[in-house]
């Protein structure tokens, strides 16, 4: 004769096993709840972390593209261009896209591609700020003379500014007649930049 199981003891298994998907439901909410807390308090934090990065990459590729423009002029005795410019290489004075740098065989500020030599594009790539070029006269652009590589009467500055109101990041990058090439943070040197 077959036995049979007592009700009960399916009623027990049945029981068990919701109470067990009972618990997995609440450890799921605590853990997502936990998770929204951390990511709610580290984001301000990261947002820093990545405006502190690009500021401090856009540093490294100023100073990186004075230094190629006075070095390149000097090595090659000719006159040598570096200006903000757009996608399609040409100076502007409200480009955003890229800082370049080229030889300027005919003098015209402007980068040929059939005669001058590009020796350098730094393509910036800012979501956090803006950068400015501004040289003596009012120019968009600084020239590197050919006969010593020294940017003399082209001398001047390119200021990074944030996009928001901080001023925790604002810096100016500063090339005097002698090439000599300074970092003036905002707590140092106000960069006035545009609001």
């Amino acid at each position: 004769m077959k036995k049979h199981k007592p009700i009960y003891q399916s009623f027990s298994y049945h029981n068990r096993s919701s109470k067990q998907v009972g618990f997995n439901l609440i450890e799921m909410l605590v853990v997502i709840i936990v998770i929204s807390i951390i990511v709610t308090i580290a984001t301000p934090y990261f947002q820093d972390y990545l405006h502190k990065s690009e500021a401090k990459s856009a540093h490294n590729q100023i100073h990186s593209a004075i230094r190629t423009a006075k070095v390149e002029s000097f090595i090659r005795h000719q006159h040598v261009v570096m200006c903000l410019a757009n996608i399609h290489n040409q100076c502007n004075r409200n480009a955003q896209n890229r800082l370049i740098v080229f030889s300027d065989l005919n003098d015209n500020h402007i980068y040929d591609a059939g005669r001058d030599s590009l020796f350098l594009i730094k393509k910036l790539n800012l979501n956090y700020g803006h950068v400015y070029l501004r040289a003596a006269a009012n120019r968009h652009y600084a020239k590197f003379f050919a006969d010593s590589g020294l940017p003399r009467g082209h001398f001047g500055h390119i200021k990074y500014c944030p996009n928001n109101a901080s001023n925790t990041y604002k810096y100016i990058v500063s090339f005097n007649k002698l090439g000599g090439i300074k970092y003036k943070p905002n707590s140092i040197h106000p960069s006035d930049c545009p609001t």
